[in-house]
């Protein structure tokens, strides 16, 4: 217990940053998991201007956390996911030097799924805080928080300011994140756009020019699509489509 709080104070020393306090304050608690206790978050610095990427936690129980490489770190998050979660990282780096973020206490927040060595996923809650020296942008510290067991749950991504979520830097922060491109043609694009805007099978066919059939056709191999790119069950096209587009647009 002795080590874990020492590692705390080290986390807050070195942030230099004064929401990391409240961020930590009631996440410093321990679970069973794995038949031993554990806290509940993991905490990496990444130094922008050398590039080392330094975990800080319970060597004993992480020590293999401690070798990891950012690129090691991205490949634990679920695949699907992943550029989205890359685009949301270098989006925001983008907005802190660019002058699109002129103030303090403010950093993103990622709700994502992560793989553990259960080899389950866990979703899980990065918060990516900026660490600033002499008004300089030096460094990143990555909070991740395991949730609950992942099973179908969309990734979210915020911008939170003083605690509080802000909806105009979000939005701005999404003009960075591209969706996935899962192979999909321009009829399932067509297909997949007008369900989400509440189009009938039949309105589509008539816009299409085809058969209804042809929608259903289209419709199922849309759901085989989103399925296999996600590696989820859905019950039909609709939910799918609509799991896609809330996980992306």
């Amino acid at each position: 217990m002795r080590a874990i709080l020492t590692n705390k104070s080290k986390v807050l020393q070195r942030v230099e940053f004064d929401k990391v306090s409240e961020i930590l304050s009631d996440n410093y608690l321990f679970n069973k998991y794995e038949n031993k206790y554990i806290p509940e978050y993991f905490c990496w610095t990444y130094n922008i201007a050398n590039s080392s990427f330094k975990f800080i936690g319970n060597p004993r129980s992480f020590s293999i956390l401690c070798c990891y490489t950012p690129s090691q770190f991205l490949k634990k998050i679920k695949a699907c996911f992943r550029s989205q979660f890359t685009d949301a990282a270098k989006g925001f780096h983008s907005m802190l030097t660019t002058g699109i973020i002129l103030t303090e206490g403010i950093y993103l927040s990622v709700v994502v799924p992560i793989l553990f060595s259960d080899n389950k996923f866990w979703l899980c809650k990065i918060t990516v805080i900026p660490v600033f020296r002499n008004r300089e942008l030096s460094e990143f510290v990555l909070i991740v928080i395991p949730v609950k067991q992942y099973i179908n749950s969309n990734i979210t991504f915020s911008i939170i300011e003083n605690g509080i979520h802000n909806p105009v830097l979000t939005s701005n922060l999404k003009k960075y994140i591209n969706p996935p491109d899962i192979k999909l043609t321009k009829k399932q694009q067509f297909v997949l756009s007008a369900s989400h805007k509440g189009l009938s099978a039949s309105e589509i066919a008539g816009q299409l020019g085809v058969v209804v059939d042809s929608v259903y056709k289209i419709n199922r191999r849309l759901m085989e699509k989103i399925s296999d790119f996600f590696e989820l069950t859905f019950k039909d096209a609709k939910e799918a489509g609509e799991y896609y587009y809330n996980s992306f647009i």
